[in-house]
């Protein structure tokens, strides 16, 4: 049986699955083919453009929708629609992919390093020393109430066959690469962190935060758009990298897709500066 997707306009699909869920549209009708086995308490759910492992329905929903619009993205922009991925849906209450907080900001960003590059895609062992060297370590004065989030927020390319992750083997069959995506919930919930933690920590008087105030809406809605962005502009990034090793990519496919997406080029998300001493691999370019 073939999956659907509510149907809408192509620019309301390309604003990405904020929007679809916003609205209430987040229902996807899966085909009946995924494995019954489960990974870390999460089932894997097929459709016609991507395989999602989720613990529910609307984490699912929320993480398809986005690689949706990437993947509607590319075909307007003429690339070469890659084979299906396993996206790996991360929400707000699950457990961290590589066990702690500076351990799955590293793997994920050495990880999706690697996928972007011209080689062959991501080692089993992700390249942790090298961010680590390239982005420093994480500043011991930030909370792990800030770093969980971030972790948790942070989208990047995988080795769907590394040891470390364990994936079952039904879940990767026919598989060539995969993703960890947060949920909407999920970069909500870092940005915030990483916002009130910049504040909290930030050399303002009191009447500077009072003027704050009315502005803390609009500022955390900013903030929340922008995490939002650089999720999309990873799945962009490692949709893309596959296209390449599959088939062709049209010039400036980067900048392209992300005007499709809606995403401005200057749209580039630095919690390096809400956070003192800055998050490794948080800033990948």
């Amino acid at each position: 049986m073939e999956r659907t997707v509510n149907a809408r306009g192509r620019r309301g699909l390309l604003s990405g699955a904020l929007l679809a869920l916003l609205a209430g549209c987040t229902s996807v009708q899966w085909q009946d083919s995924a494995p019954r086995e489960t990974w870390r308490g999460a089932h894997l759910r097929r459709g016609a453009v991507a395989s999602v492992s989720a613990g529910g329905e609307s984490a699912a929903a929320s993480v398809y929708l986005e690689y949706e619009a990437v993947y509607a993205a590319m075909r307007e922009i003429g690339a070469t629609l890659p084979s299906p991925p396993l996206l790996l849906a991360v929400d707000v209450a699950d457990e961290l992919l590589l066990g702690d907080a500076k351990a799955t900001i590293e793997g994920v960003a050495g990880w999706h390093r690697q996928h972007v590059s011209a080689g062959a895609g991501p080692r089993a062992d992700p390249d942790r020393a090298g961010v680590a060297e390239r982005y420093g370590a994480p500043d011991p004065a930030v909370p792990d109430e800030v770093l969980v989030p971030l972790a948790r927020a942070l989208a990047g390319a995988v080795a769907i066959d590394s040891a470390v992750l364990g994936l079952p083997a039904a879940w990767r069959e026919g598989m060539s690469w995969g993703m960890v995506v947060p949920t909407g919930a999920c970069t909500d919930a870092a940005a915030d962190a990483l916002l009130d933690h910049g504040l909290a920590h930030a050399d303002l008087s009191f009447g500077e935060r009072l003027m704050l105030v009315p502005l803390m809406p609009f500022v955390r809605s900013k903030v929340r758009g922008k995490l939002h962005a650089e999720v999309q502009k990873r799945l962009l990034e490692a949709a893309l990298a596959t296209a390449r090793r599959e088939g062709t990519v049209p010039a400036n496919a980067m900048v392209r897709g992300m005007h499709e997406l809606g995403i401005d080029d200057d749209e580039s998300f630095d919690p390096q500066g809400l956070v003192p001493g800055g998050i490794p691999g948080a800033g990948l370019d």
